[in-house]
């Protein structure tokens, strides 16, 4: 098993207003259809040498089962090869006292992916790498607002 940082979620109340705010100061954040415009922006690709996104909490409750009084709040995804990857790596954090949020799932962007509220708290995503024939649509915005 070989874990390596991934990503960063950034939960926020209004995502919106942040997504205007990080542009406003020059910050590129990739277009978005207009129903996930409050739920979910992209950070463009040369913004950092990792993924972050900016997530409503509905949307974080959705797909990670991240408690409302967590958000907002951060996710720190570590990134591993392969689904037997996640769902070993998400068995050892529970086993070391992490409490499971969202159980390993296959996830509609083609990787599997599950959410542990982990000590200090720290709220860690175990993520494989995505593989494009695994992919599925996405949900409506309307499933989570």
């Amino acid at each position: 098993m070989n874990p390596r940082f991934g990503s960063v979620n950034v939960v926020v109340t209004d995502v919106g207003a942040a997504a205007g705010f990080l542009e406003a100061i020059g910050i590129e954040l990739e277009p978005s259809p207009p129903d996930w415009l409050t739920h979910h922006r992209n950070f463009a690709a040369d913004v950092a040498t990792f993924e972050a996104d900016l997530d409503s909490p509905s949307f974080a409750t959705w797909w990670g089962g991240i408690p409302d009084e967590f958000v907002p709040g951060v996710v720190v995804n570590l990134r591993v090869d392969d689904s037997d990857e996640v769902d070993a790596l998400h068995r050892r954090a529970i086993d070391l006292g992490a409490t499971e949020l969202k159980a390993p799932w296959d996830a509609f962007w083609g990787s599997r992916y599950s959410v542990v509220l982990a000590p200090g708290p720290l709220c860690l995503g175990f993520m494989s790498e995505p593989d494009a024939t695994r992919r599925t649509d996405p949900p409506a915005a309307g499933d989570f607002a």
